[in-house]
């Protein structure tokens, strides 16, 4: 087996442990905090529509509000199939089409945003085996791993396409002090409310700022050669939940789009170790065992109606809450593999 089949096929094996939790836990997020809405542009003319190449292409104008509103019910139907274990396959590649597609069309007024991730992870992992039962606490057998390596891929590339025009601009010169101008626009021009933004300009620290420039260009650009190796994976994706932490204290934006795509990597059957969750777990997955396709038109029906009229009213929190939940999941990991580390240290110089 050549090295390259090893990191394909092999080397992400031990994160296909806990996927079923994964699968959870990503519907979760696309139920209760990311569902799209996408009815807003339906109230636009047709001269605002400058669709870049893609798959509007080929229309004149924006479709009816009664188009979104059947992509709004698509949408949350295949994510609660997703969250029961029901088609997961099929449901998987339909949620990562049916956004795909409702991008398509907010896209048209020439804005791209950071939620390619949330598409991806669908589409990726629908070929994973996440299908599996909640209580599962063993690796099935021949669980294919080339998915995780692809999402892995997928983040190395989608950094490496953020760090390198930092370089190509001048990021890493000292006398930039690039994040120090990003905070600045947003706290005036843009006047995004955050927590550190604030203290830390009249902290006026030169060293400070230079720091987080480095700091940025280095996770980065080391995604794309951590993808190699999981623990490298599973380390740079815990140093970019602090990351986005702290982003939104410093700047004020909620980056939560890419959290998903870390939170493939981590090893969730670990959980089912404790008592209270694996209880936990088996009573979701009982409940889940008993649903059937009528409920879940159901839920998608009221999930689409409760958004159109209520939006979200949670969202904004929800947000905070699992960037600051992600931070502590990194927290963890890393004193964990610190330990490991110190552990193997110590017992090659007593050897």
């Amino acid at each position: 087996m050549t090295l390259l089949d090893h990191i394909i096929f092999r080397e992400y094996e031990s994160s296909t442990r806990g996927l079923p939790i994964f699968r959870v836990l990503f519907a979760l997020y696309i139920l209760l905090i990311f569902l799209p809405r996408y009815e807003w542009i339906s109230h636009f003319p047709d001269a605002f529509f400058h669709p870049p190449p893609g798959l509007t292409l080929f229309f004149s104008g924006f479709p009816s509000p009664w188009v979104f509103h059947g992509l709004h019910f698509g949408i949350a139907l295949s994510a609660l199939a997703l969250l029961v274990g029901y088609r997961t396959r099929l449901f998987a590649l339909a949620l990562g089409a049916l956004m795909l597609f409702g991008n398509a069309w907010a896209y048209s007024f020439g804005k791209i945003n950071h939620d390619i991730f949330l598409i991806a992870v669908p589409l990726v992992m629908a070929f994973s085996g996440w299908d599996g039962r909640l209580t599962e606490t063993s690796k099935k057998e021949h669980l294919p791993a080339w998915p995780l390596a692809l999402l892995a891929l997928l983040i190395g590339l989608g950094m490496l396409s953020a760090g390198a025009p930092k370089i190509t601009s001048g990021w890493h010169e000292p006398d930039t002090l690039a994040s120090l101008g990003h905070v600045i626009r947003h706290h005036y021009v843009v006047g995004a409310d955050s927590l550190l933004g604030q203290p830390l300009m009249d902290l006026d620290s030169r060293a400070l700022w230079i720091l987080a420039d480095y700091g940025a260009l280095f996770l980065e650009l080391g995604f794309i050669l951590a993808i190699f190796h999981h623990r490298s994976m599973r380390l740079f994706c815990a140093l970019a939940a602090f990351f986005h932490l702290g982003v939104y204290l410093v700047m004020g934006l909620r980056l939560t789009s890419v959290l998903p795509a870390y939170a493939a990597f981590v090893n969730w059957s670990l959980l089912l170790q404790y008592a209270p969750i694996s209880r936990a777990a088996s009573w979701c997955q009982k409940g889940f065992d008993r649903l059937r396709w009528p409920h879940l038109l159901v839920g998608a029906a009221f999930l689409t109606t409760f958004y159109t009229l209520y939006s979200n009213p949670w969202s904004d929190h929800l947000h905070i809450l699992l960037l600051g939940s992600a931070a502590l999941i990194a927290l963890i990991y890393l004193a964990w593999e610190s330990r490991q580390i110190y552990a193997l240290i110590r017992d090659n110089i007593r050897s």
